[in-house]
């Protein structure tokens, strides 16, 4: 019987596709593994983004306005750390933020957002963008610009000269007004010592302007209107009694905003400025009647009714009365200027010894200080990394 030697191949065959079984399974686990890590990234970016993002809305909703008046150009603040809770538990989130003011009206906001902290589990990401104050541009004619019956007596004062406040400092380019315009000079009256006008300075010293007797005077500013400035006010004074005692207010060494009595410090002190001065809030108040006795304040005060003025009480800064404004007694200090659109025309009364200066520093001091930013209309956000 023949012993003849039989070749095969069922063997390489099975070998061979053992590799190739092999290699298939090996390729799908690549794929499959390399494809769990993009998404695993993808998502820990993007977790990274949200919390980066986070940190530049906590700026702009819990912004200090003394931002505003204390940081010089070119100066930066931060960093400041944001934290939350990571999503699906784990370690806290946080987003690392810094604010450079770039002039007078510009911030750079960059937030750093990081998750996690392992290699596998933890991301990073840097975002940017551009915060602008649109400064409110209040349209005074005069010291007091008026729409109706006005009476001024006493010992007033009403001055359309163009001064900064003691002690105070501005860029102001300084520019005189008249010390009362109104919209029918005949509905100006005087009386006492104010008789003839003798108590009213300006260039001129009254004037029949037809700018007093529209609505956009008093109601539109530049793009912004009565309501939307005073949807920023940080002071909503609630109704009725008397407000006493308005004044600055510091707890341990900073100024305390959230108190309601704290309208600011109109002193300046250079070699030691007080934590309040620069502080302007936006005091809005909204009823019959708002009555003020006494005390000091600055920044933006709007009235949608009557404004009450005794005992001396100094404000620095555009006071703008939807009503009728009265002063009376030691009556009201006020520096900046003063619009009363007497909307159901009742007389303004500026009696006892009523003091209104003009200053253009008063309340361009005033209308920074209190704006709130907003970002940059065009390009003003950007993905750093």
């Amino acid at each position: 019987m023949s012993s003849a030697r039989r070749e095969g191949f069922a063997l390489a065959v099975a070998i061979f596709a053992i590799v190739v079984i092999g290699g298939i399974v090996a390729g799908a686990f690549f794929a499959s593994n390399q494809d769990y890590r993009i998404g695993r990234n993808t998502l820990l970016q993007e977790r990274a983004l949200s919390v980066s993002e986070y940190g530049l809305n906590q700026v702009i909703n819990n912004w200090n306005a003394l931002t505003n008046t204390t940081l010089a150009s070119g100066a930066t603040v931060g960093p400041t750390v944001y934290t939350l809770a990571a999503q699906g538990g784990g370690t806290t989130d946080q987003a690392t933020v810094r604010v450079t003011r770039l002039n007078d009206l510009t911030f750079w906001v960059v937030s750093e957002g990081q998750i996690g902290t392992g290699v596998n589990t933890g991301a990073r990401r840097r975002t940017g963008t551009v915060l602008r104050l649109y400064i409110p541009s209040i349209n005074f004619l005069g010291a007091l610009t008026v729409r109706g019956a006005t009476r001024i007596g006493g010992s007033s004062q009403i001055r359309g000269v163009d001064a900064d406040p003691l002690g105070w400092s501005c860029n102001t380019v300084n520019k005189d007004l008249a010390g009362v315009s109104i919209n029918q000079i005949g509905l100006l009256s005087t009386q006492g010592a104010c008789a003839g006008n003798a108590c009213i300075s300006g260039t001129p010293q009254t004037e029949q302007n037809p700018q007093a007797a529209k609505d956009s005077t008093y109601f539109e500013y530049g793009g912004v209107n009565f309501d939307q400035l005073a949807a920023t006010a940080n002071k909503r004074l609630p109704h009725g009694g008397v407000w006493n005692g308005i004044g600055p207010v510091v707890t341990g060494g900073t100024c305390a905003q959230s108190t309601m009595e704290n309208w600011g410090d109109v002193g300046r002190n250079p070699l030691n400025p007080g934590p309040c001065e620069g502080y302007f809030p936006v005091i809005f108040f909204r009823g019959n009647s708002l009555k003020i006795n006494g005390g000091a304040g600055q920044g933006i005060l709007l009235v949608d009714g009557d404004l009450e003025v005794t005992g001396g009480f100094k404000f620095y800064g555009p006071v703008i009365v939807t009503g009728a404004l009265k002063t009376t007694g030691t009556g009201g200090h006020f520096n900046g200027g003063v619009m009363a659109a007497n909307v159901d025309l009742a007389q303004n009364d500026i009696l006892g010894n009523a003091v209104i200066n003009y200053s253009s520093c008063a309340v361009a001091s005033a209308a920074l200080g209190s704006t709130l930013p907003t970002p940059a209309v065009q390009r003003g956000w950007s993905d750093m990394f």
